[in-house]
């Protein structure tokens, strides 16, 4: 039987109009203030209302075990991180030989990582508070870090001191211990979202998990770069390549406030312009000698994410309209 009711529109706010729901209606369905329904625009421009099940909260991971002796052990730390970045409140790693300096490096890159020995090998506590720190703070650190390694390079390419290449490397350090985070944090906000039925959340923090990739890229590229460099020689690569870097760095630093700031105009330009030092690139790069070819094949991967970076902006800046 079909149950006909009338409803008022009424004003909420300076524009917004609004109905009430029947309570009997939201008492069945088990609903209450927060929760999400879904409006069905259908052709003859009625309106379906139908209410979203609520989903159980996934329970939250407690202690992953790593077997130490079935896992190579180039690999090993990779399968320790994979718990961490899963929200693991621990790992339990079976085997002791030769693990000290693969525990010592994980409480170094794994922030809030505390290690114990056992008699069967150790243990792994992660001490984070997921809703302690926010995606963007995380975001913004990794971009004001990102931002002092390229000031870093460019002035070594200017001044020649290596010394400066060492600095580069350990804020390239710290991108990855910030990403590690942030990949943790990003995870367990997908899975909050996702049983909440929180949509417009869960597509905003996909970008967030894109965006924080592409960053982690682009430090990883100018690593690249500094370590072709130590192990190749110090050598003059002359001013062009030296005005190409800068470049790419406004590029990138550009690249990374249009994310930001979801500014799609911004993305724009930061394309275009890559179109022209792309050339450049490519012109140079056909005379170079072999630690220039490195080191231009690495700024062509940073164009490559700066781009990325600059269409994220661009889509952001639509669906934030």
């Amino acid at each position: 039987m079909l149950n006909v009711e009338s409803r008022k529109i009424f004003v909420v706010g300076k524009r917004s109009l609004a109905i009430t729901l029947p309570k009997k209606w939201v008492q069945q369905h088990g609903l209450g203030i927060g929760d999400v329904v879904e409006l069905l625009m259908n052709s003859d421009g009625s309106i379906t209302l139908r209410p979203i099940k609520k989903r159980t909260a996934p329970p939250r991971p407690s202690e992953g075990v790593v077997d130490a002796h079935s896992v190579p052990p180039e690999h090993l730390r990779e399968a320790i991180t994979s718990f961490y970045i899963n929200g693991y409140d621990s790992v339990k790693v079976v085997g002791t030989e030769g693990m000290e300096g693969v525990m010592s490096d994980l409480t170094q890159s794994l922030v809030g990582t505390i290690v114990t020995e056992t008699p069967e090998g150790y243990v792994l506590k992660f001490l984070i508070s997921d809703d302690k720190v926010s995606v963007d703070e995380i975001m913004s650190r990794m971009g004001t870090v990102l931002k002092s390694m390229l000031e870093l390079y460019i002035e070594y390419l200017w001044s020649g001191n290596t010394e400066l290449l060492g600095r580069v490397l350990a804020l390239e350090e710290e991108v990855d211990r910030l990403y590690r985070l942030g990949m943790r944090i990003l995870m367990s906000s997908l899975a909050r979202a996702y049983s909440e039925g929180a949509y417009s959340d869960i597509k905003k923090l996909v970008y967030r998990l894109i965006g924080l990739k592409i960053v982690e890229d682009l430090a990883d590229a100018l690593d690249r770069s500094v370590r072709a460099i130590m192990r190749l020689g110090n050598e003059d690569l002359g001013p062009e390549y030296r005005e190409l870097f800068q470049e790419v760095t406004k590029l990138a630093i550009d690249s990374y406030a249009a994310f930001r700031d979801e500014d799609a105009q911004r993305g724009f330009k930061v394309l275009r312009r890559r179109v022209e030092i792309k050339a450049r690139v490519l012109q140079l790069k056909g005379r170079a000698r072999e630690l220039l070819q490195i080191l231009l094949s690495e700024l062509e991967i940073m164009m490559t994410f700066s781009g990325d970076l600059a269409e994220l902006a661009i889509v952001l800046g639509a669906a934030s309209q």
